[in-house]
Order: C-alpha cells, then structure tokens, then sequence
C-alpha cells in the first residue's frame, strides 16, 4: 500500500488552487467581472474534488462509493448493509485468497480484516489448524467477517479454531499495581481481561 498513498500524496501535492481572479488582465479585473471569476472558482474547485474523490476509487483502502463496484470485480455479493471499512476488508480478503490455501493465505485474510499479527498453528495429526492473534488483547473486532472468509478459502478437509490472548492476573500484577489498586481502578473484569493495560 506505499505505492498507494506515494501517489495520492503526489496528486493531491500537484492538484493547485486555481484563483482566475489572479489570472486575468488588469482590465478584467473589476467588480462586475469578479463575480463571474468567482463563480469560476467555485466551479473550478468542484470539478477538482470530483476528481479527487474518483481518483479515491480507484483504490480498494480509500474506495467510497465506488465499493460496490470492486466487491462485484471480487465475486463478492453487495453489502451496503456493512460499514465501509468491514466492506473493504471482504474485498481485500476475496483478492488475498485467490490461489491455494496455505498458513500465508489464512494469515493474509486474518490480517485484512484485524490489522494485527496472526500465528497460524498447524495440528496435522488432527486435519486442522489454530489461528492465534499475538498482538491483540480480547477478540478483535469484525471476528464475523474474518470466520466468513476463512471458511471460503479453507480447504474442506481441515477443521480450524482461534486462540485469542487475553489478560491474566499475573499481566494484572506485572504492570506495578496493587491488586488493591487494580480493583479500585473503576474496571470490569471484563475490561481488565480484554483491553490493552494502560495505567
């Protein structure tokens, strides 16, 4: 995704505000023709936020309206229903799991969707697999979404299951509090055990 936002920082840095006002001939530059020059600029500056924002749909991570359009290109089903950020981690996932299903696959699709790291643990006595998220507290968020796309690109043979990591006592306690201090800190248990420790 560097290239990506290379070139958007690029567009947007050569995308110049126009003033006609400034270009225009001193005899042109009055009261009745600044008017019309403004009316110009206004028109000038719509034209270029609608290009801008075609420029953005161009790219799956910043595609708005245009989403519809690459979860059709995907072989996805449209889903105005689902915000835009779970709707661009489908297609990024129905891309990444074109091919054959292997530990880099499975991570790939996990990691469209959670942005965080992905063990993937094979148990080949077994036929199946265990999808750890390490660098994550709790269940992370759009768990639906990634269980979806997992089961697409999971060959039928093997069964799987996540490992999520959650907080113990003893993480509790190694952050320097009291247990008394822990207890006070206005927390559920369910907080203490799936948020991050910030103090």
């Amino acid at each position: 995704m560097i290239v990506e936002d290379n070139l958007f920082k690029d567009f947007f840095i050569n995308t110049v505000e126009y003033d006609i006002n400034k270009m225009m001939p001193q005899i042109c530059r009055n009261r009745i023709d600044k008017a019309y020059h403004d009316a110009l600029n206004n028109e000038i500056k719509l034209v270029q936020m609608a290009v801008i924002d075609t420029f953005k749909q161009l790219f799956v991570l910043h595609a708005t309206w245009g989403l519809s359009e690459w979860e059709k290109l995907a072989g996805l089903s449209e889903s105005p229903e689902l915000d835009e950020m779970t709707r661009r981690g489908n297609v990024m996932a129905a891309f990444r799991s074109t091919g054959v299903t292997n530990i880099e696959r499975i991570k790939d699709v996990c990691k469209a969707y959670t942005s965080g790291d992905v063990d993937v643990r094979e148990i080949p006595s077994e036929y199946r697999y265990i999808v750890e998220f390490i660098s994550m507290i709790g269940i992370p968020p759009r768990i639906d979404q990634v269980k979806k796309m997992i089961d697409l690109v999971n060959p039928a043979h093997l069964s799987w299951d996540f490992k999520y990591k959650y907080n113990t006592w003893g993480d509790l306690l190694n952050t320097g509090k009291t247990a008394g201090e822990i207890l006070a800190s206005g927390k559920s248990v369910k907080q203490l055990r799936e948020e991050e420790l910030t103090w």
